[in-house]
């Protein structure tokens, strides 16, 4: 077995291992129970790892990058005639989203230190394009 991708957000990890099962590529994901049993942990053991057997690695690269370019999502869109998000700047439709820096930092410690204490931090989308950045709720 091979690991192709790691991923931080089990989410998106259990949508790519859908993809591939359905082109008939097996796949195991490693470590997920980690984001189940304690979250708060999971960066210290490590993150989740998509494996497949060597004789499916070419494949599954395929569909990855695939993933990875939007082709899924852009099939996905035309299929439901959904209007694509686009940023307010440039007009562009590819972001990629990130935490709030020191206040995830800073929220990150204290859920760890005060282990009930949910804290809400902002997040943004940043523009591939031209960077531009924009909260989300």
């Amino acid at each position: 077995m091979r690991t192709i991708a790691r991923f931080d957000n089990q989410f998106e990890a259990h949508l790519v291992k859908g993809l591939l099962e359905n082109e008939q590529i097996p796949v195991l994901l490693v470590g997920q129970h980690f984001f189940e049993a304690q979250y708060r942990y999971v960066f210290a053991l490590g993150e989740i790892r998509l494996r497949v057997p060597a004789d499916y690695l070419a494949e599954a690269q395929q569909v990855l990058k695939a993933y990875h370019q939007g082709e899924y999502e852009e099939a996905l869109i035309q299929e439901l005639g959904i209007e694509k998000h686009t940023c307010n700047l440039c007009g562009g439709n590819t972001f990629k989203r990130v935490g709030s820096g020191i206040l995830g930092v800073l929220g990150a410690l204290l859920q760890v230190y005060f282990f009930s204490l949910v804290l809400s931090y902002p997040k943004y989308e940043v523009c591939n394009s031209c960077g531009n950045k924009t909260r989300i709720n």
